[in-house]
């Protein structure tokens, strides 16, 4: 596996609190999700979803991400424009497999998490190294404050194409649309088939989407 320093950047805050939560500590955000899943109901579902604030410890946040997430229909937060999440009561069962969060920490234990935007983290990127993007599809409902548009997407393409002229390696998967197949017709471009919760779903829940290379 992969034993190098890796850099990894989202915009939802959320998103990264999670992560370094299980990151720097897994112990305690197990802990939480265990009182997490003892409480479990759609009022104390309410009372978790409410109580974000910046003062909350880091593997608090991380546990309460997840158990938002687990305990929505297929794991999807919706966010209002400010934020917050607008999910309205528990939809299933939740559990979680301790396991999983030791293992997510090890593999992390590497790994620089921040919020910034995309652009940000790119530039910083050094010949022969490798960058992976994983945007929002063109065909996916906007769920957060943050949707991914095609303006952001011709951005992401001129960004790629500027790793390319640095000697970087880049990865990027997308949805398989003509829009995306033009802005990348200068790399290679290998269709897929892959799991999608959200959008049109094919063959029992796969769809075609891109991976794009410029190796």
């Amino acid at each position: 596996g992969f034993e190098g320093h890796a850099f990894c950047s989202d915009l939802n805050h959320r998103i990264v609190e999670a992560h370094v939560g299980m990151r720097d500590c897994s112990d305690g955000v197990i802990r939480e999700l265990e009182i997490h899943r003892t409480g479990h109901t759609s009022d104390y579902y309410i009372k978790i979803r409410d109580r974000h604030s910046p003062d909350q410890p880091i593997a608090s946040k991380a546990a309460d991400f997840i158990y938002l997430s687990r305990s929505t229909h297929k794991g999807i937060l919706k966010q209002s424009k400010d934020g917050a999440i607008t999910a309205s009561s528990a939809n299933r069962p939740f559990g979680f497999d301790p396991t999983v969060i030791r293992t997510h920490s090890k593999v992390l234990r590497n790994t620089t998490i921040v919020q910034e935007d995309f652009a940000a983290t790119m530039i910083m990127a050094k010949p022969g190294e490798l960058v992976l993007a994983d945007p929002e599809y063109l065909d996916s409902p906007v769920y957060g404050v943050m949707g991914f548009t095609a303006a952001d997407q011709i951005r992401l393409a001129h960004a790629c194409r500027r790793l390319h002229g640095r000697g970087v390696n880049f990865l990027v998967t997308n949805s398989d649309e003509p829009f995306i197949r033009h802005l990348y017709s200068d790399f290679v471009i290998t269709p897929v088939m892959a799991p999608r919760v959200l959008g049109q779903k094919l063959n029992d829940g796969t769809q075609i989407e891109l991976v794009i290379t410029n190796y």
